[in-house]
Parts: C-alpha cells; sequence; structure tokens
C-alpha cells in the first residue's frame, strides 16, 4: 500500500455477526462537586403522634380510676363509721346490765329465792336467783357450800323445760371447807329450736355431789321449780 493511501475497511468473515459501533462515553459537567443533574427529592417523614394520644388517653382512665376508688373507699368508711356508733349505741352498758341482774335477782328472791335445795353430808346447795334471756341462755345462779372435811364436787345432769330435754352447763368442784356462787346456764339454742320464748317450768335430774379424791358417789337428787 502506498503512502497515502487510506486502508480500505476489512469486510467481516462471512457468518461472523457485525459489532454495532460504540460510542464514546460523554463526560457530564460537575459544578463544585455536585452532579448537574439533581437527583429526586425525598420528603422528610413526619413522626406519628398516636402514641402521644394514647398515652394520654390511658392516663386519664388511671386517674378516672383513683377517683373512683377513693371516693367508694371514702362512702365505706363512712358507712361503717355510721354502722360502729349504732350498733354501739344499741349496745347496753355493762353496769346498766349489772343493775338488770341485780334487780333480776332481787325479784327472784322475793319469789321464792334463797331456796335451799341440798343440806346434807357437810354440802349445802341454795338457790339464789334465776335470770332470763341471758347471753347464752336463762341463768339459775346458786351458792355452793362445803362444809365437810373432803374435797366436793357438784354437777348436773340432763334439764326438762316444759316437757323438752334442754342442754345445760354448770358445776363446781370445792376443797373442804370452802364455798362458791355458780350458775347453771339453760341452752338458748335448744330453747329457741323448741319454740320456748319463757321458761315456766324447769326439772333437774340426777344432780350428783362426788368425792372430788376418790370419785365415788355421795347422793343424787332433784330440783324441780315453777318459775310462773
Amino acid at each position: 500500500m502506498e503512502r497515502g493511501q487510506r486502508r480500505a475497511p476489512q469486510q467481516p468473515y462471512r457468518g461472523q455477526p457485525q459489532r454495532p459501533a460504540q460510542r464514546p462515553p460523554q463526560r457530564r459537567p460537575v459544578q463544585s462537586g455536585r452532579p448537574s443533574r439533581p437527583g429526586p427529592y425525598k420528603r422528610r417523614r413526619r413522626r406519628s403522634k398516636k402514641p402521644i394520644i394514647l398515652g394520654a388517653v390511658l392516663l386519664v382512665i388511671l386517674l378516672i380510676v383513683i377517683i373512683s376508688v377513693s371516693v367508694h373507699n371514702a362512702r365505706e368508711d363512712a358507712r361503717l363509721t355510721a354502722q360502729i356508733k349504732a350498733n354501739a349505741d344499741a349496745v347496753t352498758p355493762f353496769s346498766d346490765q349489772i343493775d338488770a341482774a341485780s334487780e333480776s335477782v332481787s325479784q327472784n328472791m322475793q319469789n321464792g329465792f334463797p331456796l335451799v335445795v341440798y343440806d346434807a353430808n357437810g354440802v349445802r346447795i341454795t338457790l339464789t336467783g334465776y335470770k332470763r334471756d341471758a347471753i347464752v341462755g336463762d341463768e339459775l345462779n346458786y351458792l355452793f357450800e362445803n362444809n365437810s372435811s373432803v374435797p366436793v364436787m357438784f354437777g348436773v345432769g340432763d334439764a326438762y323445760v316444759d316437757g323438752w330435754q334442754i342442754t345445760t352447763l354448770g358445776g363446781d368442784t370445792l376443797p373442804a371447807g370452802t364455798k362458791t356462787n355458780g350458775t347453771i346456764y339453760i341452752s338458748k339454742v335448744n330453747l329457741e329450736e323448741s319454740n320456748i320464748s319463757r321458761v315456766t317450768n324447769l326439772m333437774l335430774k340426777e344432780c350428783s355431789i362426788w368425792n372430788d379424791e376418790t370419785f365415788d358417789l355421795i347422793e343424787n337428787f332433784d330440783i324441780t321449780l315453777n318459775l310462773g
């Protein structure tokens, strides 16, 4: 090939694909370190106010519950205070109970008390009064004297009120040469179960006197009272 002549373009081999002509890359102008074409605009995300609102609602509910409980407790305290005051006003003072008991004993003594129901073997039992409607039931008071030389025990057996068998509680044990005041209790529960509102006829069966050292039976006896 002579100098100055242009080389003819080579023809591709038969069957070889032709490559497309590549354009040279174009350089984008840069201005102060920033791209010439600005990127997409990003919006700032706003914080949600839902947690704040929810917390405020819960706080209001909690305050309402606290106030409701406080008001309820205050009303309950006031109610209990009023009830205690009413009960205190309804309770009979102890001094009045003593006076009522003394009046009951005095009245019973006028109706046949004191009444000696046993006097033998150095032992004397004297009924001193009958009190109705006590805390646990009616009460039969007695004086128990042991003038013997041995310790003695006094006990009560079955009791019958207007034909009904009623539970009783009472009895004492005394050393030789001593005495004491005692009470025989007639069950209020049994009286109510038997629909007895007032005791009129009382029978104490198998009242017993025992030697407390040898447990030998000294004597059995019955007590029958018409209380009207």
